[in-house]
This record gives structure tokens, sequence and C-alpha cells, in this order.
């Protein structure tokens, strides 16, 4: 190059849209220049459209470039350096100037149109490879993002084969036990009522045990059901008008005798009268009910449990409580997470159609509040 213009440091250089400057990224040949130890030399930009715009290179300080500020400032640092003659040309990639391509001597007025031209060819072949080197980065990035998608489809696709496999299997196996339960179910109920006398109290008892943990039996397998069509996305809520009140009576009367067994004691504290919700009454019933279980559970021995409500224009509120230990900060903000139990307190959900306010961390009392939806 030395013998096509005479040069004694070459400088290339990239543009800084963000920062508005160009930074100095490769230096050939030259004396030390005041700014070397300084690391990478910024020149500011007054405009960097005017940059960007530039197609032509200049002999002297590339005010055209970067600025007459700049350009004074390079001019300055350069002849201080004891350079007396600059050369600039633009580094296109595409329509833009990314970068520039400088040159400088020791030697006053060393550049001529001539050189100018030879330089500005330079460039234009280093800016060829620049931007032949951005597109294969760029393709070399398109390839591997495609080959990721490609890769996280797949597992996608797999995992959906498994979570159906899963819930086939599921559901297979509810149904398939659900067939000798209601046998089960159905012969305990014919010795239950005990016509030929033959049976004793205590084999009664030992009867209704039966009955009750096959009626829990299948609850739980009602569930697994549920939980099936919920993750295949085919459940459905059966929306109706029923007694908000009347329906918490119900499941109070049907939690005595747990609540008994247990030593405990329940209290069921309703208004007077009748209030009307529209939702899907044995999903309300199985969460309320699985809040009056859980203080069964935990409450301990000789516990009070209270099961409250109270209704306004638009909301229906239910509160379960009891003398247990409470719910700590922890336990409140974590309690609807999918499989959280923190110390004395399980998971409660309620899959759609009601819109959660609070749950109150008064010792050991679980208070939700809905809107219908």
């Amino acid at each position: 190059m030395q013998t096509l213009i005479p040069v004694e440091r070459m400088v290339l250089s990239w543009g800084d849209e963000e920062e508005l400057c160009i930074v100095n990224r490769h230096t050939w040949g030259g004396l030390s220049a005041p700014w070397d130890s300084e690391g990478e030399y910024i020149v500011p930009i007054q405009s960097f459209t005017d940059f960007s715009d530039a197609e032509d290179g200049a002999i002297g300080w590339g005010a055209h470039l970067f600025g007459d500020l700049s350009a004074r400032e390079i001019e300055r640092r350069t002849i201080k350096a004891g350079y007396h003659s600059a050369m600039f040309a633009p580094l296109r990639a595409g329509d833009a100037t990314g970068g520039v391509i400088s040159v400088v001597t020791s030697e006053p007025d060393a550049y001529t149109k001539k050189h100018l031209r030879v330089l500005e060819t330079i460039a234009s072949q280093i800016s060829g490879a620049i931007h032949a080197s951005e597109l294969y980065d760029k393709a070399v990035l398109w390839t591997e993002e495609r080959e990721q998608r490609i890769v996280l489809e797949a597992q996608k696709q797999e995992l959906e084969r498994i979570s159906q496999i899963k819930s086939q299997i599921i559901t297979t196996v509810s149904h398939e036990l659900k067939t000798p339960l209601t046998s089960m179910a159905a012969f305990i109920d014919i010795l239950s009522r005990n016509r030929e006398g033959n049976l004793i109290q205590r084999q009664l008892d030992q009867l209704e045990v039966l009955r009750r943990n096959g009626s829990h039996l299948h609850l739980l397998i009602n569930d697994l059901l549920d939980h099936s069509k919920v993750e295949s996305g085919t459940y459905e809520l059966l929306e109706m008008n029923f007694d908000g009140y009347s329906m918490l009576r119900s499941l109070g009367e049907s939690f005595e005798p747990l609540v008994k067994q247990a030593n405990q004691f329940i209290e069921v504290d309703l208004p007077d009268g009748e209030v009307t919700i529209t939702a899907d009454q044995s999903r309300i019933s199985q969460t309320i009910s699985n809040m009056l279980s859980n203080a069964t559970k935990y409450a301990g021995e000789g516990a009070t449990i209270r099961l409250e409500s109270h209704a306004s224009d638009s909301m229906f509120s239910v509160t379960v409580s009891d003398d247990g230990i409470g719910m700590d900060s922890e336990a409140v903000e974590n309690a609807f997470d999918l499989y959280f139990r923190g110390g004395e307190i399980q998971q409660l959900e309620l899959y759609q159609a009601w819109d959660w306010d609070s749950i109150s961390p008064k010792p050991s009392s679980t208070c939700i509040r809905a809107r219908s939806s």
C-alpha cells in the first residue's frame, strides 16, 4: 500500500450510533500517538446521520464525516503526534457508512485526489469483505435459530404426545377403577340394610367405614378425571343458579361425623334467607369442602372449625377458620401456587370463573372472596 499512497499510520474505525462516536479498532504503523496509552481512541460525531450518509472520502481532517469541532480535535491531536497530512475514506455497508479508514503522514500536503481515489478503492474492497462477513454471520445466526426452533418444536410435540398418553392412561385407569368400585358400593349398601337382622352393630359400623372410604376413593377418581380434562383443555364448567347458603349448610352437616370423630366442633354461621349464585356448584362445593377438610386435618383435637359467609350485591364471601397455628406471610403469598404446601396449609384450587381477591392471614384462617364472572 505504501507504494501507492504515502502512509506512516493507518487506522480502521467503527461508528457507534448509540454513543454518537467512532472508535479506533485497528491501527497499523507509525509513531506512538499521544492517545495510544488511553486505549481505544474515541472520536465524537456531531451528526450520525451525516456520517452514515457520507459516500465520498476527503483529504484533510474529515469535517464532512465528523463535524467541524471533531475535525479540529483530530487535527490538533494528529499534528501533536507529528503527522501533518491526513486522508479519510468511508467504509460502506449496504447503503450506509459504518466506519472509516484513515491514513496520515508526517509530510505536509502529501495527498492528492489520485491518492484519495486509491484509498476509496481500498475502502470499497474492505467494505465488501466486511459486508460479506456480516451476511455470513447473519446466515449462521439464522441457521442456528432455525435449528433451535426445529429442536424446540420437536420437544414441544414430544411433550404434547407424552401428555396425551398420560391423560389417556389416567382416564382409562380411572374408568377401570370405577367399575369394581360401583359394585363394591352396591354390595355394601345391600349389606348395610341388614334385612335378615344377622349383622351386629360392630359389623354395621365397619360397613359404614367401608362406605365412607369407598365414597372418598370415588371422589379421588373423579379428581383424576377432572385433572386429565383440565390438562387436555376439554374441561367445562357447568353453570347453574343455586342457593349459596343452602350449599354451605349441607357442607357443614356432611362434615359433622368427620369432625365428631376427630373430637372437634364445627360452627356454621350463616345469615337467614337465601343468596342466589350463578356458578358451577360442584366445583364451588369441592373447593370449600377441601378447606373444611384441611381445617379438620390440621386444627388438632378439641379445635373449633368455623364456616361463615356473607353476600353483597356483587360479592359472595366464604371464610373457613379454626384454632390451629395459622398461616405465616410466606404461606399467604404462596397459598395458590401449584403443589405448594407450607406449614399447616394445603393447596386449594379453583380452575375458572372466580376472581380471587385475598386470603386473610388470621390464625389458621382461610378466607375466599369471589366475584361471579
